[in-house]
């Protein structure tokens, strides 16, 4: 049996109404309790920890265990391309309004679609679950998460964003065989 945690990292230090996905941010000030939450819910020890390579996860990451962490560049977030770092009302053009009517298949000028990181997501997703390690925490983005409980449930990508996943929201997996259990704690 595998047992693997989800956790999405902690408030990033950002204002608020920003459009970003791979800037990488730095976490807000209230990380240490933020983690100290997380860290008294999960696990003491865990096989593996691993995150996306952005500050916000990789902190968290070796908040939670300095040892057996690995960075994985298939966790990263979706990437905005031209559009990191704009306010969304700076993005209220034709060219963003086109996006939002179909994010799954189209592409953010110089970035990539939804269903481009559910490719890259599902194949890190995959090389997890083959590998022989029993407790794993993977330390990720919301769209990340979201991307692997699509794959688990078998749900459509466009309502894959009904899974609320707050800041530090941790989601366990049971993996048993084919049978397949989940815990959610979202602050």
């Amino acid at each position: 049996m595998k047992e693997i945690y989800l956790i999405r990292h902690t408030t990033p230090k950002v204002e608020k109404g920003i459009c970003y996905g791979q800037t990488d941010l730095d976490v807000a000030d209230t990380f240490i309790s933020e983690a100290e939450r997380i860290k008294n819910i999960i696990p003491f020890y865990f096989d593996r920890i691993y995150s996306s390579p952005l500050k916000r996860c990789y902190k968290l990451g070796k908040f939670l265990q300095n040892e057996n962490h690995i960075i994985l560049q298939k966790l990263l977030e979706i990437n905005f391309g031209d559009w990191e770092m704009k306010s969304y009302s700076e993005l209220t053009n034709g060219e963003f309004m086109d996006w939002c009517t179909d994010f799954i298949n189209k592409t953010p000028p110089n970035g990539e679609s939804y269903k481009q990181m559910y490719e890259r997501v599902k194949k890190g997703w995959e090389n997890i679950l083959n590998l022989n390690e029993s407790k794993i925490a993977i330390v990720a983005h919301s769209g990340v998460i979201r991307i692997i409980f699509s794959i688990i449930l078998g749900i459509d990508l466009k309502n894959s964003f009904r899974i609320e996943q707050n800041y530090g929201a941790v989601n366990k997996i049971n993996v048993n065989n084919q049978l397949i259990t989940i815990e959610y704690t979202n602050r």
